[in-house]
């Protein structure tokens, strides 16, 4: 069955949207196979390796998380009121962003916190909840299954997903699990490619719809909502 998500993608065809397709070997646009990118020290099987998660759903930073339509209610319907939503937004910018390691994992994030995407990924959560169809025993089980905090479970049968509200924190994944030996590797490997998208802005000005016709297909951008101009 078919799952929407809400991301920020970054711009077709800006530096960061040509990295992250690169890295991931997908274009998120088209859906598309790229030519990878592999730094020095990774090889391509190690890099297909690595990206196989991250890729399935494209370079993005989520706003919304994946869920299914609840019963009754249509495509047009979300797209209609993502555009409303978009139409009242003002486009900002993030703090530059930096390579970092979240669990066991590498990704870009801002370089200090940003209340203005926490609070955009805060009402798109909400906005769009309506839409939202109950997660199954199955995707709860699952998303049980890692060690969560109080809250955390809580804000999966409030909102579907565990890393929302006050738990979310913005990030572009870049790798699947690693080991800490492959940590320290990979992550001297990806420093060198990513240091020039870490000194050069990024605006948010827009919202993209992006879909997976099942779990095990990738997602792609279906629609970008631009934001009100400053």
């Amino acid at each position: 069955m078919t799952r929407y998500a809400f991301y920020y993608v970054p711009d077709r065809g800006s530096a960061l949207s040509e990295f992250g397709c690169r890295w991931l070997g997908r274009n998120h646009f088209s859906g598309q196979p790229v030519t990878p990118l592999v730094p020095a020290g990774i090889t391509p099987e190690e890099r297909s390796a690595l990206t196989a998660s991250p890729a399935r759903y494209g370079f993005h930073g989520t706003l919304k998380p994946p869920f299914r339509l609840a019963k009754g209610k249509k495509v047009f319907e979300l797209v209609d009121v993502a555009r409303r939503f978009a139409a009242t937004r003002r486009a900002f910018s993030l703090p530059l962003l930096r390579l970092a390691v979240l669990g066991n994992f590498l990704a870009l994030v801002p370089s200090e916190p940003s209340d203005k995407i926490s609070a955009l990924a805060r009402d798109c959560v909400t906005a769009f909840d309506e839409f939202r169809a109950d997660p199954t025993e199955r995707e709860i089980e699952r998303r049980m299954a890692v060690n969560l905090s109080d809250r955390q479970q809580a804000y999966i049968h409030e909102w579907g997903y565990p890393y929302v509200m006050d738990e979310f924190r913005f990030h572009l994944t870049l790798t699947g699990k690693l080991d800490e030996a492959q940590r320290k590797r990979v992550e001297t490997a990806l420093a060198q490619e990513v240091a020039p998208l870490c000194e050069a802005p990024v605006s948010v000005h827009s919202i993209h719809l992006c879909a997976q016709t099942d779990e095990e297909s990738p997602f792609t951008v279906l629609e970008a909502f631009e934001f009100a101009e400053t």
